[in-house]
């Protein structure tokens, strides 16, 4: 469809072989792909596996990449020395507007690091920026997100001086609710009130994201307006897919494209999905670990939604009973031999009452959804070698 298209920050969707890097179908992407997730401050010893808030970085020189197109991974290191992540995924998307032919159609993927772990703010943000937050943690934490903002306030100021915005959408949210787990080294200071737990749960803390869709021909009435619409990450790329290609016929499939619910939402219409599976794991022989390396994650259980309900089933007692968990579960219904927790979140979006034992309808009509779920499932890693 004539996109350039771009991609500036983190990857971490794999590294062992060509097929996982981000190499087909980008015209140009700077990006970090690490072992640890994120470096905030990059200095040389972060670059040769240094030492980060006295946890190990696992951080080579050979995971930070430029890759152009029609060229192989160029490794980075004294143009980034110095400079924290923000600044400099910021000074990228910043170059990759100003220097975009406006002939063609631009497609830019900012992949922001902060606020992730480590908590390494920038500097001089820290010391001038909230002030009034007493809590050194959380303080921190709002230095980078202010950080964050005033970064990508700079990318649409760029826009803004390049003629861009009035044909330009703009899409941003976060992967998942903060992380609360005080004993992780992941956590960060972050809150995802008045929602319970956090990252690593799927209690509506975690799963839940901060998001907005920006662009000029939205109508007044939907400008600022909080959708109720049940939707999903992956709606955005069927939205994306809809509005780059409106013209194109046939070029766009509901059904395998993942259905029309982002871009009826931004067009008034917000009835959304009725059905959304947040998780499904089935049973494996060997533990996986969160937390580096010091906790097994939980297996064979799912969770999925549908409405206003929302169903846990399965081997809760392991996840409940897991690190992952900040506070405690509500009452286990053992219910065929799993245990069981139904929440109705109109009422009860806090998640605090378990109402599986009352409503055992609900939690066998949630269970037949599952089925054909179950069935498509893998139970392994699939490595593909393409």
């Amino acid at each position: 469809m004539g996109y350039r298209v771009h991609g500036v920050g983190k990857w971490h969707l794999g590294t062992q072989t060509e097929v996982y890097q981000p190499r087909k179908g980008l015209t140009h992407f700077m990006v970090f792909i690490t072992v640890w997730v994120i470096i905030i401050l990059i200095t040389q010893s972060n670059m040769t596996g240094g030492n980060l808030d006295g946890k190990q970085s696992k951080i080579s020189k050979t995971f930070h990449f430029d890759l152009k197109e029609g060229e192989i991974f160029k490794e980075m290191h004294d143009e980034i020395l110095g400079k924290h992540s923000t600044d400099l995924y910021t000074d990228k998307a910043v170059e990759v507007i100003t220097e975009h032919d406006k002939a063609q159609s631009l497609f830019l993927y900012l992949a922001y690091t902060a606020p992730h772990s480590p908590i390494q703010p920038d500097q001089t943000t820290l010391e001038t920026e909230n002030q009034h937050i007493m809590d050194d943690d959380k303080r921190k934490y709002g230095a980078l997100v202010t950080h964050l903002d005033s970064g990508f306030g700079k990318v649409v100021q760029a826009l803004e001086e390049n003629n861009l915005m009035e044909n330009t959408i703009i899409i941003f949210l976060s992967d998942h609710g903060a992380p609360v787990l005080k004993h992780c080294w992941d956590c960060t200071g972050g809150s995802n009130l008045p929602y319970r737990d956090g990252k690593f749960t799927f209690f509506e803390g975690g799963i839940k994201s901060a998001s907005f869709i920006w662009t000029p021909w939205l109508k007044e009435d939907l400008k600022g307006f909080h959708s109720p619409a049940l939707l999903h990450v992956t709606d955005i790329y069927s939205f994306i897919k809809i509005v780059s290609s409106e013209t194109v016929s046939g070029i766009f499939n509901k059904d395998v494209d993942g259905g029309m619910f982002l871009y009826n939402a931004v067009h008034g219409d917000h009835s959304g999905r009725e059905t959304l599976v947040h998780n499904l794991v089935l049973p494996v022989e060997k533990p996986r670990y969160y937390c580096s390396g010091t906790q097994p994650v939980p297996s064979n259980y799912f969770v999925i939604r549908h409405g206003n309900h929302k169903l846990f089933y399965g081997d809760l007692w392991g996840w409940c009973s897991s690190h992952l968990v900040v506070e405690p579960c509500p009452h286990l219904l053992n219910y065929n031999g799993s245990a069981v927790m139904l929440f109705d979140l109109e009422r009860d979006p806090q998640e605090i009452n378990n109402i599986a034992e009352e409503h055992t309808d609900i939690v066998d009509m949630l269970v037949g959804l599952m089925g054909p779920f179950k069935k498509a499932a893998v139970n392994e890693w699939v490595v593909l070698e393409i």
